[in-house]
């Protein structure tokens, strides 16, 4: 059977924490990984240990726009550090805060 890809979900949220574990086995028995971005540097943490203990969650470490006045350094060092490990980059994400313009 083919595997399936949620290619945008935050699993380090802590509202998941309880149900960690039966999303994960949810996401098992129905052949899905999935994506699982970061806005900062906590949530990039929590993202890394989660896809530690599970091959379906794919690691996306960044920070949103939103969040940019979070230590940008730390999660470039994170990237580095763990580039083998991650599967992409993100959340980057493109706010409006920052640019009115079209």
């Amino acid at each position: 059977m083919s595997w399936y890809y949620d290619a945008h979900v935050h699993l380090s949220d802590p509202l998941y924490d309880q149900d960690l574990s039966h999303i994960i086995s949810g996401m098992e028995k129905i052949h899905l990984k999935a994506c699982c971005v970061s806005m900062n540097p906590l949530d990039s943490q929590r993202t890394l240990a989660i896809s530690r203990s599970s091959e379906l969650v794919l690691p996306f470490i960044g920070i949103h726009p939103e969040c940019a006045h979070d230590d940008l350094e730390l999660v470039i060092e994170m990237i580095h550090q763990n580039h083998k490990s991650l599967s992409g980059i993100g959340e980057i994400g493109l706010d409006p805060t920052y640019c009115q313009d079209e």
